[in-house]
């Protein structure tokens, strides 16, 4: 198993639970996770069993970001390991997730 994201719905929030690898090999199956949400307000994002991410896999975070503009989510991400914090924060994804909705994770 390369990449497993289990959901749950909580009313108009939903969890998603990502474990494993997010790299070029994972990332359609990522996003194909988000394509059909109806009746979601906020969505979050738990990364604590992600073992692995590349760049790839944070692109496609920032995809998402930008998804729930299109879509009026509001996105939290939780559960994020120190190395994977590390990454975001050098790459500056926390200010991108602050500019497309307006607060900090």
């Amino acid at each position: 198993m390369l990449l497993s994201i289990e959901k749950n719905l909580q009313a108009s929030s939903i969890i998603f639970y990502v474990q494993g690898i997010l790299d070029f090999s994972t990332v359609n199956e990522f996003l194909k996770s988000f394509n059909e949400l109806e009746n979601t307000e906020h969505l979050i994002l738990d990364l604590s069993q992600l073992e692995f991410i590349d760049s790839t896999g944070v692109g496609a975070i920032i995809e998402l970001f930008y998804l729930s503009q299109e879509n009026d989510w509001n996105i939290n991400l939780q559960g994020i390991n120190e190395v994977t914090y590390d990454i975001f924060d050098t790459i500056g994804l926390f200010k991108i997730l602050e500019a497309v909705q307006g607060e900090v994770v």
